[in-house]
């Protein structure tokens, strides 16, 4: 199909196209022969708006689907999280053979077949929801060698795990935060767990930093006197005449201007703010993660 029969027969004719938006680097038509100018022109000619989105970068770093599942096929889930603005997570239900009941009692919890996109094989701090309860966790993504089944599967072991209502139903979510290690094939079942039990502390540390950091971000801007805070995802409603979102490091803060602000003063407020939270809250993480032994080579470079 030509890039005028792309545009006159699925735009125009199939989709009764009003507005087109599309990425500056959007090509369409046979071997990719048109572009964003041909597009542009066909619309002013067929009757359709073309609103063209140009490259976004952070950090020098391109923001794009590409990129994103390049840093995940590497195993780099806090780099993909930097440039999505959230962690990379996945959807499931539990796979069988665990036993289901009225209550669920195993910590761990694998996912059904899943045959989307995932992280590289490895061991990974995550957040995994079931059903409405959202929990701590480590999670193991690969085929299990030092059982001897290559077998794939993605395993998540809850940390600050209580019993739980589970069905073959239940939707699992798992949120992916770091990458601990390779997946590695062990001697025994014995070193396995040793591992295991390693990375539980790592992750747990890993939390617990994170817990102080949001902490510490959160009372830097409320000290300044311009904000109501909402930290972690709360749902708490705050008046406001305009939100704004940091996002710094670990710290993901929603920043609710007061409305006792003067309004001609948000800008310098602001400025004010993200630079208290960097001085107080992102160096103080890195020096952290560097000591805790998670997430050494982002916190020296800077990617979080």
């Amino acid at each position: 199909m030509t890039p005028r029969q792309f545009a006159e027969r699925i735009l125009k004719k199939k989709l009764h196209a009003y507005e087109v938006h599309e990425g500056f680097n959007f090509r369409f038509g046979h071997k990719a022969a048109g572009d964003m100018s041909l597009l542009s022109d066909f619309g002013r000619e067929m009757g359709f708006e073309v609103k063209v989105y140009p490259e976004m970068t952070l950090r020098g770093e391109t923001v794009s689907s590409s990129r994103i599942r390049t840093l995940l096929t590497e195993g780099r889930v806090s780099r993909a999280r930097h440039l999505l603005a959230r962690p990379f997570s996945i959807v499931g239900t539990p796979g069988r053979g665990r036993g289901y009941g009225s209550k669920y009692t195993v910590p761990t919890i694998n996912l059904a077949r899943y045959e989307e996109l995932v992280p590289k094989d490895g061991v990974y701090i995550t957040w995994t929801r079931v059903g409405a309860e959202r929990f701590d966790s480590v999670t193991n993504v690969g085929n299990r060698p030092t059982f001897g089944a290559e077998l794939f599967a993605v395993e998540t072991h809850l940390l600050n795990f209580h019993p739980i209502d589970l069905s073959p139903e239940t939707e699992v979510e798992i949120c992916f935060l770091e990458r601990l290690r390779d997946e590695v094939k062990f001697p025994s079942v014995d070193a396995l767990r040793e591992q295991i039990a390693r990375d539980v502390k790592r992750a747990r540390r890993y939390f617990h930093l994170l817990a102080k950091n949001n902490e510490c971000g959160a009372g830097a801007l409320a000290r300044l006197g311009y904000f109501e805070l909402e930290a972690g995802g709360s749902a708490r409603s705050v008046p406001s005449a305009l939100g704004v979102t940091i996002r710094q490091a670990h710290l993901h803060l929603h920043v609710h201007w007061s409305s006792k602000t003067d309004p001609t003063s948000h800008s310098q407020a602001a400025s004010h703010a993200v630079g208290r939270l960097n001085g107080l809250g992102a160096r103080r993480l890195r020096r952290d993660a560097l000591l805790a032994g998670v997430g050494a080579s982002d916190a020296r470079s800077g990617d979080e």
